[in-house]
């Protein structure tokens, strides 16, 4: 769980503990991705 996710993700804590790393990541990606 890096600090350096968004404080959205913060309130959405489901999302990225059922998809774990990946959901970090994932969020982290989309936008270096592009």
């Amino acid at each position: 769980m890096p600090p350096e996710r968004p404080p959205a993700f913060s309130g959405a804590e489901d999302l990225p503990e059922k998809l774990g790393a990946d959901g970090t990541t994932i969020t982290v990606a989309i936008p270096t991705r592009r």
